[in-house]
């Protein structure tokens, strides 16, 4: 198929990198560039594409509305054109992040990293013979379910590790189907999409789950869609571990942070059920690891953070800290845990 790709940048290397061998791309498109090439191939204005004879357009922005806006500009020209918007593709292809870990067929790990964003870009795999399956943003429920459906796929007699990065003291205050957000855990990370949990408690959203799922295009391409991808595109994690390099950017030293940004309801407030439920999560967790890897170690971790956010942060996480250690230890005498801060 020949092939004309809208819009450069890093999205633009990954199209290229997976696109299969006999697949061509013929030339490169925006609405702003002043450029005659790109790459050593031709480079078009949208007025000048449909003088061109190619099959597929595929759109490497990573926002929804711009690549909407471009389709709707394009589309009266391009008619018979198959249009793509690649990372809305390329995050449903795999909507959860587990699945693309389990694509890697040929690893066997010895250890699980579960967790949240610290979690995500600070805990490396690749030192520890592992995966790692967290995920920005997600509750210790998500946490479980993720690796219970880890625990599904996968040979269990050779792990002998799982580290669970716990954020702070508060961790059991925080629900994330129940949070104005938590759609963007869902959608844009890779989050776990298959259970609702608590989200008909969430006043943020009028619509039911599925209706807001479709809302935001979480949903698996369908069979036509599949196909062309599997046409298209090599298979891009058939190596992958987990570990995220697209957040592992530049740390700042101590940058000042507003306290706004961290300092939110789920650490000034208490949500007795929520907490009561994550307890009996936390218990599900011991109880799964003990129950199906016997030779496992659970790993509790908090990540230090930057000395501006602990300071803002220390006044409210004071009065979490005895209960947290209590709840930990209550999960220790069902498990072999160890805690490390």
């Amino acid at each position: 198929m020949k092939i004309i790709i809208y819009g450069l940048g890093k999205w633009t290397d990954k199209i290229e990198n997976m696109l299969k061998k006999e697949h061509e791309i013929i030339g490169y498109s925006d609405s702003y560039s002043l450029i005659k090439s790109y790459k050593c191939k031709a480079f078009y204005k949208p007025s000048d594409l449909k003088k061109i004879k190619f099959d597929i357009l595929i759109i490497a922005i990573d926002n929804l509305k711009i690549c909407q806006l471009i389709y709707q500009e394009l589309y009266d020209e391009l008619k018979m054109i198959k249009i793509i918007f690649f990372i809305e593709w390329y995050k449903r292809f795999y909507a959860q992040k587990i699945d693309r870990v389990l694509e890697n067929k040929k690893f066997v790990p010895k250890s699980i990293i579960l967790g949240i964003s610290h979690a995500v870009c600070g805990i490396n795999p690749y030192l520890l013979d592992g995966i790692n399956l967290a995920v920005r943003s997600q509750d210790i429920y998500y946490n479980m379910k993720t690796l219970d459906y880890y625990l599904n796929y996968i040979e269990v007699s050779n792990i002998e590790n799982v580290i669970l990065e716990m954020y702070d003291y508060n961790y059991f205050n925080y629900d994330v189907s129940q949070i104005r957000n938590c759609f963007l855990y869902y959608y844009t990370v890779g989050g776990y999409v298959l259970d609702k949990h608590n989200f008909k408690n969430n006043y943020f959203y009028k619509d039911d789950f599925e209706i807001e799922k479709e809302k935001w295009h979480i949903n698996r391409l369908n069979i036509e869609e599949l196909l062309l991808w599997k046409e298209l595109f090599k298979n891009d994690f058939s190596e992958y571990r987990g570990y995220d390099s697209i957040y592992n950017s530049r740390i700042d030293i101590n940058p000042e942070l507003p306290s706004r940004k961290f300092v939110s309801d789920i650490v000034t407030n208490r949500f007795e059920t929520t907490i009561l439920e994550n307890i009996s999560v936390f218990n599900e967790i011991c109880q799964l690891i003990s129950r199906r890897m016997s030779k496992s170690k659970l790993w509790i971790v908090l990540v230090p953070r930057y000395y501006s956010m602990e300071l803002a942060l220390k006044p409210h996480l004071r009065r979490w800290k005895k209960e947290f250690y209590e709840i930990i230890e209550g999960g220790g005498k069902r498990i072999n845990l160890l805690f490390w801060i």
